[in-house]
């Protein structure tokens, strides 16, 4: 669905405000579904990016750059692949790093990314110049219009909607405040992003029952 069709499906179906003057104008419901969207591939990690890259510095009178930044919009950096082997770099990211491996020089070998920071740290530091492949999983690169789709796949443009009609119905400062139908609509959304992100890992990771259960709200 494109945004006129996801605004117009929205207002028609969801909010029942068909009937000029309407109670919610076209650039708000747009608004709140491009929140939506941002919301929804932050929770789910929906949108993967394989074409991303991070080039390396050379060490500087035998002081390397162990941080770098990442590409903007990035939520998770997922994999690294060593240049020189074409091998996936072992990702320690929640894990303890070796102390070995944080003061000495050498070809990449393992990563880990710090969230605070938007940045990702090189174990060990690096030797050279390299131009290193990364997967992120990132937020919509833009809002879209109500000429053009969101990024997130087709199948989840309409569950959109749920979230963009709770917050428009949870404004209280214009005459479609409806405080129970925000709250049908809530759950409504919360159970939608719940089952796509049980959808995801499941792609991604298998039938892992503890990464399910750790993950999506305890719900296999």
């Amino acid at each position: 669905m494109d945004g006129q069709e996801l605004l117009d499906y929205t207002r028609n179906d969801v909010l029942k405000d068909g009937t000029m003057p309407y109670l919610w104008s076209d650039d708000l419901i747009l608004r709140r579904l491009n929140e939506a969207e941002r919301l929804f591939a932050r929770e789910t990690y929906a949108l993967l990016d394989d074409t991303q890259t991070i080039t390396t510095q050379a060490p500087v009178n035998g002081v390397g750059v162990k941080e770098y930044a990442v590409p903007e919009g990035t939520l998770l950096v997922s994999s690294v692949t060593d240049p020189t082997s074409g091998r996936d770099l072992t990702n320690y990211t929640r894990k303890f790093i070796p102390n070995a491996l944080q003061t000495a020089i050498g070809i990449p070998r393992s990563f880990t990314m710090d969230e605070a920071t938007h940045t990702v740290r090189f174990f060990p530091v690096p030797d050279a110049v390299y131009v290193m492949p990364i997967r992120v999983m990132r937020l919509p690169a833009q809002d879209f219009t109500l000429s053009t789709c969101p990024e997130i796949p087709s199948e989840y443009h309409i569950d959109l909607a749920s979230f963009a009609a709770w917050k428009c119905l949870q404004d209280n400062d214009n005459d479609g405040g409806n405080t129970k139908a925000a709250e049908r609509h809530k759950t409504d959304w919360n159970e939608k992003v719940a089952t796509a992100k049980r959808e995801y890992y499941r792609y991604r990771l298998g039938q892992n029952p503890k990464f399910v259960y750790n993950c999506t709200g305890k719900r296999n």
